[in-house]
C-alpha cells in the first residue's frame, strides 16, 4: 500500500504566518500609543521642572545683582533674554535640546530714599510650543 504524504506548499504558510500577523498588529497597537502618550506627558512634567529650576536660577542671580536692577515696566517694553539651553534626558536613548528664554518687568513700586520694593514678574519660555510659566516674585533693594 502506498502512503500519500502530504506537502506543505508555500502558499500555505505564507497564508498561516499572514493570518498570524492580522492577529497580532491590532493588538500591538494600543501598547505603542500608551508608551507614546506617557512619554509626552512625562516631556511635561519636565518642561515644568525645568521652568521651575530656572525660576531658580534667575531669582539667585537677582539676589547676587547680576541682573540689572533698572527693569521696564510692562511686557511689551520688555526684551525676550535667551539663555542655555537645557538638555533634556529621558533614559539612556533619549535626549533633546530645549530652548529657554525669559522676560521679566516690574508690577509695582514701593519705597523711600534708603530702600524700594518691588513686584517683578518673570515670564519663562521653554521650548517653542509650549505655554509661557509666569512668576511672581517681591523684591527689596537697599540703596
Amino acid at each position: 500500500m502506498l502512503v500519500k504524504k502530504h506537502h506543505y506548499f508555500l502558499v500555505e504558510v505564507l497564508i498561516a504566518l499572514s493570518l498570524i500577523l492580522l492577529c497580532i498588529v491590532p493588538l500591538m497597537q494600543n501598547p505603542i500609543k500608551f508608551f507614546q502618550s506617557e512619554r509626552k506627558e512625562l516631556e511635561k512634567l519636565e518642561y515644568e521642572r525645568i521652568s521651575d529650576l530656572t525660576f531658580l536660577e534667575l531669582k539667585e542671580k537677582l539676589y547676587k545683582n547680576e541682573i540689572p536692577w533698572k527693569l521696564k515696566h510692562t511686557k511689551e517694553e520688555t526684551a525676550s533674554v535667551t539663555l542655555s539651553p537645557f538638555t533634556l534626558k529621558i533614559n539612556d536613548d533619549y535626549k533633546k535640546q530645549i530652548p529657554r528664554s525669559y522676560q521679566m518687568w516690574f508690577k509695582r513700586e514701593k519705597g523711600n530714599s534708603k530702600e524700594t520694593y518691588r513686584i517683578l514678574v518673570v515670564q519663562i519660555q521653554i521650548g517653542e510650543k509650549e505655554k509661557p510659566n509666569e512668576y511672581k516674585v517681591f523684591v527689596k533693594k537697599t540703596l
